[in-house]
């Protein structure tokens, strides 16, 4: 156990600085966008992602969850090499064909999602960054899983360098237009495609040096992680509708069709800061979860990181929610201010979905997938009755108050389906407890009225809040105990 939790911290600090510099970038672009676009252009943008984030899924043919449950299978050079070769075979026909289609159906899929074909030109430039993209997404996860967290790291960097230098030359330069964005997300994704290939071919020469006669496809394999990954295709995109349908809803439904969408989508990535602590436990804790599931002492780490992530996310929610008036003055521009009241809808949202992960690993450990698709296919299917009820009457703030009542009611059956079947011990009140801590403040942060004497005492007020928690109440060295070989 000593060597697993000494991998494990060096991973969690990697990816812990790969992510802060992401989020750096990040706040790069968040003025970029919102001083070049209008709000409805920012829309169009940001549901054409939303498209790709949903094809992303399609493209890997659920593989990429069965990454999880199938790799460590068995642990021979022998068994990675062909494992690792024959998912990078199979997605080369399946992107290829799925790129075909968009490429083919371009005016078809612009004129669905923007009642106009007039932006098929965007879709044909996605038909192919998807074919890219998909190397690069499934390169990633490979690398996640066999823990070469620093390869994973500055893989993503270079997209994000490379995503910002070409934006930042569009500012500059003055030709920051909707085509050219997406022509530079082509760029960046054939730049990543290169590194990605460089990071798997060095891992396959590698075991293929320990092969004396290497199988370079396995259809054993393959039939084995689409039985298991297929079935959680339908769930991960339910997962996609629940966390992002609600910008192409409010395009369509809301009295002030895109212009609510863009502001809504500026407003949801500031929460997606949140998504930081999300994506670190993600990341690190997760491939780290399920090498130590047959281990006696796993439940106890399962129940420590659970509640560490609870408390964490507390605290960097309300940071979010009570600092989001400054983010907006400092970073976006004014056209986008009506959104500076309701981050709280991203933040929270937010944090439930990182709540939804942590409880996933009851059903990863069972090979029990179907639950979790299941699950969130009822969320989706209530937040597009509640988006479709709520945002022709109150706009923005319906669907923001759509999202965190979808996220409530899964993480609520994902919890109690959990117990049922594998229970971890996780306890349901502390949930409960930060979810309205965190829904009080939001309240609390909406009503108070935004000066400089206010600001002040907002940030002594969160300053002591984290010193007593993480200090007064030994939060820091708890967590530093948890992790320390």
């Amino acid at each position: 156990m000593f060597n697993k939790k000494k991998n494990y911290l060096k991973q969690t600090l990697i990816y812990a600085g790969g992510n802060l510099i992401k989020n750096i970038f990040f706040f790069v672009l968040i003025p970029i966008f919102t001083f070049k676009f209008a709000p409805s252009e920012y829309a169009i943008y940001s549901i054409a992602v939303v498209f790709m984030s949903f094809l992303n899924f399609i493209y890997l043919l659920g593989l990429n969850e069965a990454l999880f449950s199938h790799f460590n299978h068995q642990q021979t050079s022998e068994y990675h090499f062909t494992f690792i070769s024959s998912y990078f075979i199979t997605l080369t026909f399946s992107a290829t064909f799925f790129s075909l289609i968009i490429y083919h159906t371009r005016f078809f899929i612009s004129k669905m999602l923007f009642k106009t074909p007039e932006y098929g030109f965007i879709f044909s430039i996605v038909a192919l960054i998807m074919w890219f993209n998909t190397f690069f997404s499934i390169t990633q996860s490979f690398l996640n899983i066999i823990e070469k967290s620093t390869s994973f790291i500055i893989n993503k960097l270079i997209y994000f360098v490379s995503l910002v230098i070409f934006y930042s030359f569009g500012y500059f330069y003055n030709v920051f237009t909707l085509e050219n964005v997406f022509k530079w997300l082509l760029y960046t994704t054939i730049i990543v495609f290169v590194s990605s290939f460089y990071f798997i071919f060095r891992i396959l020469y590698k075991l293929y040096k320990n092969i004396e006669k290497p199988d370079f496809f396995s259809w054993e394999i393959i039939k084995d992680c689409i039985s298991f990954g297929l079935p959680m295709v339908p769930g991960a995109l339910s997962l996609l509708i629940l966390s992002l349908s609600d910008r192409y809803l409010l395009g369509i439904l809301s009295p002030n069709g895109l212009d609510d969408a863009g502001i809504y989508a500026i407003s949801y990535k500031i929460g997606l800061i949140v998504s930081f602590l999300t994506s670190l436990f993600s990341l690190s804790y997760l491939p780290f979860a399920m090498k130590i599931a047959k281990k006696k002492y796993a439940k106890k780490i399962y129940q420590k990181f659970f509640n560490i992530y609870l408390v964490l996310g507390t605290l960097l929610s309300i940071g979010v929610i009570l600092f989001s008036p400054e983010i907006y003055k400092i970073f976006i521009n004014e056209a986008y201010f009506s959104g500076m009241k309701i981050v709280f809808f991203g933040t929270l949202s937010n944090f439930l979905i990182g709540i939804f992960y942590l409880i996933n690993i009851s059903f990863y450990n069972i090979k029990k997938s179907k639950y979790i698709a299941i699950t969130v296919t009822i969320g989706a299917l209530l937040n597009i009755v509640l988006n479709v009820i709520t945002i022709p009457k109150y706009g923005m703030y319906g669907a923001g108050f759509s999202s965190i009542f979808s996220y409530l009611i899964i993480v609520i059956i994902h919890f109690f389906n959990a117990k049922k079947h594998n229970d971890l011990g996780y306890k349901f009140m502390y949930v409960i407890i930060a979810f309205f801590v965190v829904l009080f403040v939001s309240i609390l942060n909406y009503i108070v009225p935004m000066n400089l004497t206010i600001s002040i005492i907002k940030f002594v007020f969160y300053i002591l809040l984290v010193y007593y928690i993480g200090f007064y109440k030994n939060l820091f060295p708890y967590i530093l105990k948890t992790l320390k070989p």
